[in-house]
């Protein structure tokens, strides 16, 4: 696919923007109670580890020298007691991060599962089944790091940093110069890694949604596959994406392992160049010994949230890519959509008008038009039937009566109220749909088909089972209504399907019945069965059929004929045989197969 599903890939290469950190606000903010909490425990668990240096130092400088051994004891229980507190703290706070950033990733899970419910289709229509799961799976997952662990290695680190800067400030300002002349550099090396790391990151995230998407792809249509004996072109064609992903992988690691090493070798040189400097002003008498092993001790503590940092930074670009191309989602507007305040449909009497109705999926003024200027009225109760050859527009009629799509001029009415002026929810509880390539799910014969009314009784299916014909064959599978369905109902014959569908659409006692090429993978004995049992059970349900097989519509109280994007004809089945127009030459034609 092109054009917007392009767009929606597209990632802009500007850094993390405000409005991503907003969009991450919003759901972190109900849970800001226990961001406090693990705040404060943070502060008191890097406040322990910081007074050890200030301990070890007094042993150095007086209880040693002094061989004060009752100082020296307290002094060691001391340092025992602050690791106690530290582990207490730490422990606390470990739990109260893992409680707030599992709730934020599941929360976060949920919009994305809930957002993509109700995305019309024309979004389905544009983007790859395989990207929409990148999102609600690897991209959640890549932000799991960050949003977990990201706030407590921020905090623990800004603390560290604050306290053992102070630290060493106040312990000799001269060794601390050692340090303030090597912010610069670490200062340029950190913008270039981040300037290189977020494209790199972003390549990677890319690459890696077009590789899940090939993945689904060919999986779907496996069967496809294996007719065509496409296995080995498939596998270039993915190993071409595979190699794609693993050299921006691979280019991705290089960018921040020459980073980590930088920063490293930062450490090392400072250390070297404190001990250097710092034993100057122990022999000129300027600081202790015990406060140069101090310093030293709070060197690491200062240079070890820098590697955080940088270890932090690292996940941030993995997972602000992942976040940009969620919150992408999240921001699609659904085209189609209830008006603000729009109220429910009242219990629907069946009545449908098309009042001059225009349409084509896509907007843009080059794109033809697959309805052109259709009207027509059907009364309620009233059976019809569109026929006509492919591409006609007979299923676009339908999804415009379902409201998966909405017309670009005119009006749709249903008993009079403009569709657009109703809830969308509404209007589907009193509608039932059958479709040509029905979607079965994993679980039961029985759970599939109380899927739209889930408080049906077993005797209630049994009843509407029986009706269509179709009690018998689900009788015979093994379990019975009770039998498992596996993913997309691969475990039953697409007849078999089909007939559960039929019940299945049935189940909500529909004012309106839409049956769109339902009978087309039905073999002809089901098909006839299915008729006497369909003629009752379309009374007094306004019914739309859209069909290839003319024996299924010939008992319509209206066919209408469409070529083109319009209505050609119409009439019931003798009079569109005695005109001898289309119909009559489509019946010629049905007859002769």
């Amino acid at each position: 696919m092109t054009g917007n599903a392009d767009l929606e890939e597209e990632l802009a290469m500007a850094p993390p923007s405000r409005k991503l950190a907003r969009g991450l606000f919003r759901f972190i903010q109900p849970y800001r109670r226990l961001f406090l909490g693990m705040m404060g425990l943070e502060f008191l668990f890097v406040s322990a580890r910081v007074g050890g240096p200030h301990i070890v130092k007094r042993v150095i400088d007086h209880g040693i020298p002094a061989r004060d051994h009752a100082e020296l004891f307290l002094l060691t229980g001391a340092l025992v007691l602050l690791y106690v507190l530290c582990w207490l703290f730490d422990f606390i706070q470990f739990r109260t991060n893992m409680t707030a950033g599992q709730r934020i990733l599941n929360d976060l899970r949920r919009a994305v599962f809930t957002h993509v419910q109700f995305l019309s289709m024309s979004y389905f229509d544009k983007t790859k089944a395989g990207k929409i799961i990148s999102r609600a799976d690897r991209d959640v997952a890549a932000m799991e790091h960050p949003m977990v662990w990201g706030p407590i290695t921020l905090l623990n680190g800004t603390f560290y940093l604050l306290l053992s800067g102070v630290s060493m400030a106040l312990y000799s300002w001269k060794l601390c110069l050692v340090i303030v002349a090597l912010v610069p550099p670490l200062l340029i090396a950190s913008e270039i890694f981040r300037r290189k790391g977020l494209v790199a990151y972003r390549r990677c995230r890319e690459s890696l949604a077009v590789l899940t998407a090939n993945v689904a792809e060919s999986i779907s249509g496996i069967k496809v596959t294996q007719a065509f004996a496409r296995e080995a072109r498939n596998l270039l064609i993915y190993s071409g994406l595979a190699r794609r992903h693993a050299d921006n992988v691979r280019h991705a690691s290089v960018v921040w392992n020459l980073y980590s090493p930088f920063v490293r070798t930062l450490y090392v040189a400072a250390t070297a160049v404190i001990i250097f400097y710092g034993g100057h002003l122990v022999a000129a008498g300027e600081i202790e010994v015990g406060v140069l092993a101090a310093f030293v001790l709070y060197l690491g503590m200062f240079f070890g949230p820098i590697f955080e940092f940088s270890s932090l930074f690292n996940e941030i670009l993995h997972g602000s890519s992942a976040a940009e191309r969620i919150f992408q989602l999240l921001e699609t507007e659904p085209q189609v959509k209830d008006r603000p305040g729009a109220p429910p449909f009242p219990p629907i009497e069946g009545q449908v008008e098309f009042d001059h109705v225009w349409f084509r999926y896509r907007k843009e003024e080059v794109a033809p038009w697959i309805l052109r200027d259709v009207h027509f009225t059907i009364r309620p109760g009233e059976m019809v039937a569109f026929v006509g050859p492919t591409g006609a527009g007979k299923s676009t009629i339908i999804n415009l009566i379902t409201r998966f799509y909405e017309p670009e001029r005119g009006r749709i009415l249903v008993d009079g109220l403009d569709l657009r002026d109703h809830t969308i929810e509404s209007l589907h509880q009193q509608m039932g749909i059958v479709l040509q390539d029905n979607f079965l799910f994993s679980g039961t014969v029985f759970e599939n088909i109380v899927y739209p009314q889930p408080e049906t009784s077993l005797l209630e299916v049994e009843g509407l089972a029986r009706a269509l014909g179709a009690h018998e064959l689900i009788a015979r599978l093994s379990g019975g209504y009770g039998a498992r369905v596996g993913e997309r109902g691969t475990s039953l014959s697409q007849g078999e399907r089909q007939l559960i569908c039929f019940v299945r659409a049935l189940v909500a006692n529909p004012r309106i019945l839409i049956l769109d090429e339902a009978t087309s993978s039905v073999d002809t004995v089901t098909e006839d069965r299915l008729q006497s049992a369909l003629l009752k059970l379309v009374k007094g349900r306004t019914s739309f059929v859209v069909a290839h097989r003319l024996s299924t519509v010939r008992h319509a109280d209206r066919i209408f004929v469409v070529e083109r994007g319009e209505i050609v004809e119409t009439g019931t089945h003798q009079e569109l045989v005695r005109a001898g127009g289309r119909y009559a030459e489509l019946h010629r034609e049905y007859v002769r197969v």
